[in-house]
């Protein structure tokens, strides 16, 4: 009797180990993704995010010998990655006003570039209008601030407009260049 004990006892530790294995072998996948998505994160910090970009990224032979390695026309970009970058570019100068709560509570309100120019815009409106009743008053050193603040909401205007122009720019070099995609 005791020995049966001994071999059902092995046989369970045997099975529990086979059982670990084969888990630890299927889950192998998830852990290489979360290392690579990682080492991603961290060059795209490094990057401003344009690390991996595809078409945009330059492969050069580091060693000093030989030529640079020339990627070829076919695998640089798809009309559907294109068509991404567009879509990224044009999201980022029209993206509808929505706003969110994140995790920790705090509000969070998210627009594109044209919506931050109509936002400085009016606040700039508001404050010069302010400081013209305040003025009217006799109370010149206290609209001074109020028209200075409007003159930089004014120039963060003026600077999201260059932001503007230069995306709508991006976009158009994107379709000059690959015409057969649009």
């Amino acid at each position: 009797m005791r020995t049966d004990k001994i071999g059902q006892s092995t046989t369970e530790y045997v099975f529990l180990i086979v059982i670990l294995a084969v888990a630890l072998v299927a889950m192998r996948v998830y852990f290489v993704r979360a290392v690579q998505e990682k080492y991603r994160q961290g060059a795209d910090v490094f990057g401003e995010g344009e690390q991996y970009a595809t078409g945009v990224t330059g492969v050069t032979n580091l060693d000093g010998e030989g030529e640079d390695i020339v990627i070829p026309p076919e695998d640089r970009e798809t009309c559907a990655n294109i068509q991404a970058r567009i879509d990224v570019l044009s999201d980022q100068i029209n993206r509808d006003d929505y706003s969110y709560t994140d995790y920790s509570g705090r509000f969070h309100k998210v627009i594109g570039l044209r919506g931050l120019v109509v936002d400085y815009e009016a606040t700039a409106v508001s404050l010069v209008a302010q400081a013209r009743i305040l003025q009217n008053k006799g109370m010149n050193e206290e609209a001074a601030p109020l028209l200075e603040a409007a003159a930089s909401l004014r120039a963060q205007a003026d600077a999201t407009r260059d932001q503007i122009a230069d995306k709508e720019a991006q976009i158009s070099e994107l379709r000059a260049d690959n015409p057969d995609c649009f």
